[in-house]
């Protein structure tokens, strides 16, 4: 085994446990898009998902609720969907090129 496919292996397994490791990160996190409605003179927040073909909208709270806490975490789940997009990309190019690398 040469060095090159030795470090393709060991980054392989790092992506790995860091998809891992963000997947179940997203399973702690809200999704979703916040959204206000405003009727006569008062705003009320809502939290709009889609579970399976539908769009679920559940009631945060109304006029000076704080939402900060929740946009928040729905900043953080927006940033590591994009982390996991990038470490499969990766991990698809580590695959391609360790299997050139085999042959």
């Amino acid at each position: 085994m040469t060095i090159a496919t030795q470090i393709i292996e060991q980054e392989l397994e790092r992506n790995g446990k860091m998809i891992q490791e963000y997947e179940g990160e997203l399973l702690k996190l809200p999704k979703g898009k916040l959204t206000v409605k405003k009727i006569n003179s008062h705003s009320y927040y809502y939290l709009k998902y889609r579970n399976g073909g539908k769009v679920i909208t559940e009631y945060v709270g109304k006029d000076n609720c704080d939402v900060s806490e929740l946009n928040i975490k729905l900043e953080k789940r927006k940033h590591i969907e994009e982390m996991l997009k990038q470490l499969k990309s990766e991990r698809k190019q580590l695959e391609k090129f360790g299997s050139v690398m085999g042959a």
